[in-house]
């Protein structure tokens, strides 16, 4: 299910390419940035996603980054924002009867690491008393969606978008201590992810952007 999901999306950015290729038009470009809401199983993250793209033949291609506002997973919290990843993203435009309103058929690939520290009390029998033990966590999480978005354009170059999408998510821990006289540990030992290795995720994304050129 899941390898179809993925060779869809390929397919429809594939698509894209090829219009870019077929056409022979002026291209525009933009920058943006928008808050992501993205829901996993028993998981809720917010981010802050700015992205600079092209937009040519109806076609948009965007890369960016992500910053970490919020989330309720305990392993990847932190007291700030901060900088957790990248994102890459494509668009299908698609006129409809208002000018300034257009429809988006989107695919959009996260790519996101989270490192937290963990700190455990061992009882050390030699010294009967407790020791602390620092460990390390890392997440490599990967999620590919498909959805759509609407955009009103408010001005010639500044917009407002709104997108819904939803996909599959593949996520892989790796643990390690940090004190070097810390027993050794699995991946395991300090899994506490209330989500598995992979399954479905949907995102909710409002945006704000500028584009410039192509006239």
């Amino acid at each position: 299910m899941i390898q179809k999901y993925y060779a869809l999306a390929l397919l429809f950015t594939f698509i894209g390419l090829k219009g870019v290729v077929a056409q022979d038009e002026k291209s525009s470009y933009f920058i943006s940035t928008g808050l992501l809401l993205n829901e996993m199983p028993k998981t809720i993250r917010a981010a802050s996603v700015t992205d600079f793209g092209l937009s040519k033949n109806n076609n948009h291609y965007k890369i960016g980054f992500i910053a970490q506002l919020y989330t309720d997973n305990a392993e990847s919290k932190s007291e700030s924002p901060k900088l957790t990843g990248g994102h890459l993203g494509y668009g299908r435009i698609v006129p409809t009867s208002k000018k300034w309103l257009t429809l988006e058929l989107k695919s959009d690939l996260n790519i996101q690491y989270f490192k937290s520290v963990w700190v455990s009390n061992t009882f050390d029998e030699n010294v009967e008393h407790y020791v602390e033990y620092e460990y390390k966590q890392g997440e490599s999480l990967f999620d590919l969606s498909l959805g759509y978005g609407l955009r009103a354009n408010i001005s010639r170059h500044f917009y407002i978008s709104q997108s819904f999408t939803g996909g599959v998510f593949y996520s892989r821990i790796n643990s390690d201590k940090i004190s070097s006289d810390a027993p050794e540990v699995t991946d395991a030992d300090f899994d506490f992810r209330s989500y598995g290795d992979t399954g479905f995720q949907w995102n909710v994304m409002l945006t704000f952007g500028y584009s410039f050129g192509g006239e």
